[in-house]
């Protein structure tokens, strides 16, 4: 981004008074050109994160039109669009249920894979593949067979979901 803004003999230091920004998350994503003086610095945000200015090398850059402002607004929140990181799975924290654990703690709870299915709020189509060991079988998933093995758990299981259940 360096190259698309104001060149380095642009930056100001501009007083923390004359930067005060709402700490309220943006209800949009939002880039515009905000006035500081006879200048003007960029501003952006994704929705639901606090607006930031643009900045390089920890300084802002302050602009001699509202148009540079706002374009370098518009590269920083395209930037922070295209450079979000997934976080990926983590298979290290837990111990995996396998498909045949997976098939004992059905049969314990009394549960076909399909009923399953039902009350995790999956395609039973998964069910089956992690049964069959074709898709890895998430700790939450382990997690709620294990509750459901209890019948108070499974009848208040089978309550919420019968509520949650559109009707047709």
């Amino acid at each position: 981004m360096r190259d698309l803004i104001a060149p380095p003999a642009l930056y100001e230091q501009v007083s923390a008074r004359s930067l005060i920004m709402a700490d309220k998350p943006a209800s949009r994503p939002i880039a515009k050109a905000l006035p500081r003086g006879d200048r003007f610095v960029g501003q952006f945000a994704l929705a639901g994160f606090i607006p930031e200015l643009v900045k390089d090398h920890g300084q802002v850059v302050r602009f001699d039109t509202a148009e540079a402002a706002e374009g370098a607004a518009q590269r920083a929140l395209s930037a922070k669009l295209t450079s979000r990181r997934v976080e990926t799975k983590r298979k290290g924290d837990y111990n995996r249920m396998t498909g045949e654990q997976l098939a004992v703690a059905l049969r314990t709870a009394e549960l076909s894979p399909h009923a399953f299915a039902r009350l995790y709020g999956v395609p039973h189509v998964r069910v089956v593949k992690w049964l069959d060991g074709e898709q890895e079988i998430p700790h939450v998933a382990a997690l709620v067979i294990g509750l459901l093995q209890v019948p108070e758990n499974r009848a208040l299981a089978e309550e919420i979901t019968d509520g949650a259940m559109k009707e047709e």
